[in-house]
């Protein structure tokens, strides 16, 4: 219903040629983009929850692995990194690349590896 302009939803010739016909457009143009706006929002929080319940882990890397010797891996999503993560003694951080968890120890910062992403612990504590 929303998506169809009013304009079609009935017979409107007569409104055609009027005033009432541009301040109708523009409502509905105003109503569409509103819309548009609460759906991209909803979208955009949704993608961020998981991201904003990771205390003690700075922010997630795109096309980035982090340096640091391998302590071990193992297959997950981007959420099990972080459970493996905090799981792990030494764990100072992860990448994730093809649904495999790569764990690192002694950190020494990170680089561009396109497709991986990556996460460095901020402070000691868990994902939760």
């Amino acid at each position: 219903f929303w998506l169809k302009p009013f304009w079609l939803r009935g017979n409107c010739e007569s409104c055609v040629d009027s005033r009432a016909f541009a301040v109708l457009l523009a409502l509905e143009l105003m109503v569409h983009a509103a819309m548009l706006t609460i759906c991209a929002f909803l979208s955009l929080a949704a993608a961020d929850v998981n991201l904003a319940s990771h205390a003690g882990y700075g922010a997630l890397k795109h096309d980035t692995d982090v340096a640091g010797d391998l302590l071990k891996a193992g297959s997950g999503s981007l959420d099990d990194c972080c459970t493996m993560c905090d799981a792990t003694p030494g764990c100072g951080g992860w990448s994730w690349f093809q649904n495999v968890c790569y764990l690192k120890s002694n950190l020494q910062g990170t680089y561009t590896s396109p497709g991986r992403q990556a996460r460095e612990r901020t402070l000691p504590g868990n994902c939760t």
